[in-house]
């Protein structure tokens, strides 16, 4: 067995103790199941000695290992380090596939996990590579990422099952055994490396803070029920104290949503009832709510296809283009899902074309539970402000001013590859 199992890159420095416990975490597992001839065989670059010259402990580190562990981030690929660990990795894939006349695919040595970013911020050619997206790790990794995860407890099933998978592709990919590359060589290939790309300048209004999200409560008040609907506990007065989850949740849809977005950040999060003047009103409101930089999330019940104001209001939303507002659909007492079917015909009926879309459109139907439903309101804001983000970045690449800007200054486009800024991407994608 090589001096280290595994070698774990991150960039993620506010949180280095979040990625010392994960490391620790992996560790074990791959303790309890080799036995202790593994204790202590991760590199972490937290365990550099003091004194020693932390750039040859680095590159003896992800020159010796077998495996390396890539903690996804929203600056992961513009770390100029990151990239070196992660291309010279690569290299050794490269020449270990070369030599035993193996296709390059069949060598996967390099475990990227998700660690607090959207996957459509990284560079195109990282994604080559599957990252770790299985379903059994919660709704919270898929949507959110490891330390999102790991801040709502190291004990959750979630957690401890997502560190044993990881703990056993790191067993599975040692075995290869890949040959130790010599430190001129990694030097090496540290200069063929495209420099790093600066930190991504976006200036356009549109990139929405975390905070600034509104909720359109799409549901009705105990005034105007319809007469087949009997849980009329679940209403009030006004819809936004609209309640799916009592008794299990007596919150109201509207502030199980607010403080599941305040577990990351308190601000500015507005409910608006869909009101009659909304209705009439939406097109602006959604148009004012983008200029304003806020997203929108339609918390839909869907008994309220069953009001003409309502379904008029959701007829109007399904025929606008708008990326900044979603749907979010509850489906959880004994009597909503009894008549799940006829419901989902009126929706259908009602906003046809957002309906066959989906989660594409950041839409999700039938949240049961109050967790899930929680999970699937960040899930939509994560989505929406992805969507802002990059429509805002688009246009700070097309103005002709950043152009002059950026002009020959290289960008990562690929191993080997660059792009100066002034060329356009003919596929319309965003490029870091």
């Amino acid at each position: 067995m090589p001096e280290f199992s595994f070698f774990t890159s991150f960039s993620d420095p506010n949180r280095r103790d979040l990625v010392a416990r994960f490391h620790q975490d992996l560790e074990a597992s791959i303790v309890d199941r080799v036995g202790t001839a593994a204790a202590g065989r991760g590199f972490l670059d937290e365990q550099i000695r003091e004194g020693a010259r932390w750039r040859t402990e680095i590159l003896r580190g992800v020159c010796e290992t077998p495996v390396m562990v890539a903690l996804l981030s929203a600056n992961y690929f513009v770390r100029e380090w990151c990239q070196y660990e992660w291309q010279i990795m690569c290299h050794r894939e490269a020449v270990y596939a070369a030599h035993n006349n193996l296709d390059i695919s069949d060598v996967a040595c390099v475990i990227p996990v998700v660690w607090n970013m959207p996957e459509t911020v990284w560079p195109d050619w990282s994604l080559e590579r599957q990252y770790l997206r299985n379903r059994e790790f919660g709704p919270i990794y898929l949507q959110r990422g490891l330390s999102s995860l790991m801040r709502r407890g190291r004990s959750s099933a979630a957690y401890q099952d997502l560190v044993h998978h990881v703990a056993g592709r790191i067993i599975q990919a040692g075995q290869r055994g890949l040959t130790p590359l010599g430190v001129d060589a990694a030097e090496a290939v540290i200069a063929g490396c495209a420099p790093a790309p600066g930190p991504r300048v976006v200036d356009d209004p549109t990139r929405l803070p975390a905070t600034k999200v509104g909720f359109v409560v799409a549901a009705v008040s105990v005034d105007e029920l319809p007469v087949q609907r009997s849980r009329q506990m679940l209403y009030r007065r006004s819809a936004v104290d609209w309640r799916p989850f009592y008794p299990g949740r007596p919150e109201s849809a509207w502030s199980l949503a607010s403080s599941a977005l305040r577990l990351d950040a308190a601000g500015d999060l507005t409910p608006y009832p869909l009101s009659p003047e909304l209705a009439d009103m939406l097109r602006g409101f959604l148009d004012e709510a983008r200029a304003d930089g806020r997203v929108v999330v339609f918390l839909l019940d869907p008994w309220s296809t069953c009001v003409e104001r309502c379904r008029r209001a959701l007829a109007e939303f399904d025929g606008l283009d708008h990326r900044t507002a979603g749907v979010v659909a509850v489906v959880a007492d004994d009597e909503t899902v009894a008549y799940a079917d006829a419901l989902d015909q009126r929706l259908t009926e009602v906003m046809p074309r957002k309906r066959l879309l989906g989660r594409a459109q950041a839409f999700v139907w039938h949240t049961r539970e109050a967790d899930e439903f929680q999970e699937s309101v960040c899930h939509v804001v994560d989505r929406l402000q992805t969507t802002m983000l990059q429509d805002s970045e688009r246009a700070h690449r097309d103005s002709p001013f950043i152009r002059r800007e950026t002009e020959g200054h290289p960008w990562l486009r690929g191993p080997g590859e660059r792009w100066s800024g002034a060329d356009d991407d003919p596929e319309g994608e965003v490029t870091p």
